[in-house]
């Protein structure tokens, strides 16, 4: 039971290692400063600092995104780390790029080009 409980990833940590993030293998390995909420239902938030070359040969090198677009308008950051504060506005990305499969079980990157930091979510 002690390793079992040992084994077991925290539900949050911030600014972390690729190796130190939760399931890094679906993560490219030249992120860095990885900081993850791991929610119900291995629902999983994380972000993380790539620059954009990184984040396009992240996302085409794995053929389960069925969508990959410049952002037109903008995309809220659904999660985050913390959970919002009452009045704390909602986070937006205006410029960058946007990726995502699945309609009601699937996941969500978007890269911010004003801060080279990539968002990536799970929902069910």
């Amino acid at each position: 039971m002690a390793y079992f409980i040992s084994t077991i990833p925290p539900l949050y940590a911030e600014n972390v290692s690729y190796e130190e993030v939760y399931c890094p293998s679906l993560f490219p390995k030249d992120g860095r400063d990885f900081s993850y909420r791991r929610g119900m239902r291995s629902t999983i938030f994380v972000e993380f600092t790539i620059d954009e070359r990184g984040f396009c040969d992240w996302i085409a090198s794995d053929p389960k995104w069925e969508y990959y677009c410049p952002i037109d308008g903008g995309v809220r950051i659904w999660y985050s780390i913390h959970p919002r504060k009452e009045g704390e506005e909602a986070r937006y990305v205006t410029n960058g790029l946007s990726a995502g499969y699945g309609d009601h079980r699937g996941a969500q990157a978007v890269f911010d080009r004003a801060t080279n930091r990539a968002y990536y979510w799970t929902f069910y």
